[in-house]
């Protein structure tokens, strides 16, 4: 019942969201609710959807340097833009408008002498079965592979060139990896919903992709890079509400996540 929540919550963190209502989506008395909640998420209901908040607030203010504060106030779901400033600040230590400006200098400073091979491609629709793992640390990922491979041959579902893919539930880049969600996942050809796997499903469309070899700080640098310098200068924006995704074309089970080759595939459309 929590993971439907959780859903819920993640459709509608812009909203105005009350306990009741949480309760009445799991099925609980608010004060069990509320119990269940903290144990699963570490975090309250309001603790939770502030950080979702949050988050998307911090994406915003990185992808679109444009944008004015009080728009990004009222997407996010804040009550004014002085609740905003003293929550954010509470975050990350920094107002919105220094965090942007900080945080896109060191960003650009960091990234200045990379030189990746950044290609434009079309990917179609396509479904994923896998887990959800917290990423306390990154050795999960390789962990979790283990477990869904294994699960995926028992039940003949692996095909013989099979992929590994991998996607970021929750931005790496504000949230703590102990709370941020990675979703390990294979194809799914068959449609069919697994009880114990989660289901997602890949919007066909325009991605950038470029290929890394390295640890998700230095991925984070290296993502942020295509989309605040790549991206404009080609003539594309970051496409919202639209997953991205990385793919593993060759895993090894025996190698930790940073040295595993990737394509890191981010949804973008013409500005």
């Amino acid at each position: 019942m929590i993971e439907k929540t959780l859903e819920y919550i993640a459709s509608n963190f812009q909203e105005p969201i009350s306990l009741k209502i949480l309760a009445k989506q799991a099925n609980y008395s608010s004060f069990h609710f509320q119990r269940v909640f903290k144990s699963k998420t570490g975090e309250t209901p309001k603790e939770y959807i502030t950080r979702l908040r949050v988050q998307k607030a911090s994406r915003e203010l990185l992808l679109f340097p444009k944008k004015n504060i009080y728009s990004i106030t009222i997407d996010c779901g804040f009550n004014s833009q002085s609740d905003f400033a003293r929550t954010f600040k509470k975050f990350t230590g920094k107002s919105p408008t220094d965090f942007r400006n900080c945080e896109i200098e060191k960003t650009e400073l960091q990234i200045s002498e990379l030189k990746q091979c950044i290609e434009t491609k079309y990917c179609p629709s396509f479904n994923l079965v896998g887990n959800i793992i917290n990423l306390s640390d990154e050795s999960k990922i390789i962990q979790s592979f283990k477990e869904l491979i294994t699960w995926a041959m028992a039940r003949e579902l692996l095909q013989k060139d099979f992929m590994a893919y991998g996607v970021f539930l929750d931005s790496p880049y504000l949230t703590t990896l102990k709370k941020c969600r990675y979703y390990t996942a294979i194809k799914s050809y068959d449609g069919n919903d697994y009880e114990d796997k989660s289901s997602l499903r890949i919007e066909r469309g325009k991605f950038a992709s470029m290929e890394v070899k390295s640890s998700i700080p230095e991925m984070i640098d290296q993502s942020l890079f295509l989309k605040k310098s790549w991206t404009p200068q080609n003539g594309f924006s970051i496409k919202e509400n639209a997953l991205g995704f990385e793919f593993f074309p060759t895993i090894d089970l025996n190698k930790p996540y940073c040295l595993q080759q990737r394509i890191v595939h981010l949804p973008i459309q013409p500005k």
